[in-house]
């Protein structure tokens, strides 16, 4: 997924983040974005259809036949 673009030393850790900042901080705003939106488009894409689908997914279960008798039975020890 391009998460992670290197793995370094403790102590070089650091260093290496602010030399790239400083490198990303140098680039034109709007180009940047366009840089940043082009790369994360698709996994947006992606999470929203994930989220949809886990909350339909969740609402089926919550409103089910099986879950509402569940429900009623514990509102009972109330």
């Amino acid at each position: 997924m391009g998460l992670v673009d290197k793995v370094l030393p403790t102590g070089e850790v650091e260093e290496h983040a602010l030399r790239k900042a400083k490198g990303i901080g140098s680039c034109p705003l709007n180009a940047f974005a366009l840089l940043k939106q082009n790369r994360t488009e698709e996994v947006e894409k992606r999470f929203l259809i994930s989220g949809e689908k886990k909350a339909k997914a969740f609402i089926d279960c919550w409103y089910s036949d099986e879950a509402r008798k569940l429900l009623k039975d514990a509102l009972k020890k109330f």
